[in-house]
């Protein structure tokens, strides 16, 4: 996981918990978290058979958001297969359609795996798309209401543009659940990256020191 995502999470005033990907959906949903953002990471997704079952076991009872390995991930838990790519999608300058919008975000990215478009269930919409290969850089849930899944592909090793959009849709998307429930303070909780809690408190160190 890199630290630059709990950071801006920080700094939008969530309160994190870092939790390792071997943690059980159990284990995640024990925090009462009001969402869980899945971090990037290494390799192939499609061995790793326990992050999906956790993954499966928290969709539908909180909003879980992904990028990289967590986006790909998403895709295989909701049914969908992954690919090797051939050349994989390397370095700062990866352009990124963001279909709702229309708009051509500027992405770094370092990944050698993708989610494959003709094996995505129909509960899955893509919304953002790398304009190098056409591939599948973006994902929503269509049918989780409330705790729907934002799933990007990008990886970011500095602040962006890019991140900021995600961090937002992440942290808008809370806010929106909190209001409904009453409460309004300082939130977050996950599995492989970051997650989120209802009580007021003040926000944890994520400075990785």
């Amino acid at each position: 996981m890199k630290w630059n995502i709990a950071r801006h999470l920080h700094d939008e005033g969530c309160r994190i918990t870092i939790l390792p990907g071997t943690a059980t959906a159990d284990e995640v949903l024990s925090h009462q978290p009001d969402g869980v953002f899945l971090s990037n990471g290494p390799g192939d997704p499609e061995p790793l058979d326990y992050a999906q079952d956790c993954i499966r076991g928290v969709l539908g009872q909180v909003p879980v958001f992904g990028i990289c390995l967590g986006h790909q991930l998403l895709g295989l838990a909701c049914g969908a297969k992954t690919f090797k790519l051939k050349f994989g999608h390397r370095g700062a300058n990866q352009p990124v359609l963001n279909i709702h919008s229309g708009k051509v975000e500027i992405t770094a990215q370092n990944h050698g795996f993708a989610v494959e478009e003709k094996s995505l269930p129909s509960c899955l919409e893509i919304t953002h798309r790398n304009l190098n290969d056409n591939t599948v850089a973006g994902l929503r849930h269509k049918n989780v209401a409330v705790t729907r899944a934002m799933l990007g592909q990008n990886v970011w090793k500095e602040p962006s543009y890019s991140l900021t959009n995600v961090i937002d849709v992440t942290i808008n998307s809370l806010r929106r659940k909190l209001e409904k429930a009453g409460a309004g303070g300082p939130y977050i909780q996950t599995v492989r990256g970051v997650g989120y809690s209802l009580q007021e408190a003040k926000p944890a160190d994520c400075s990785g020191r």
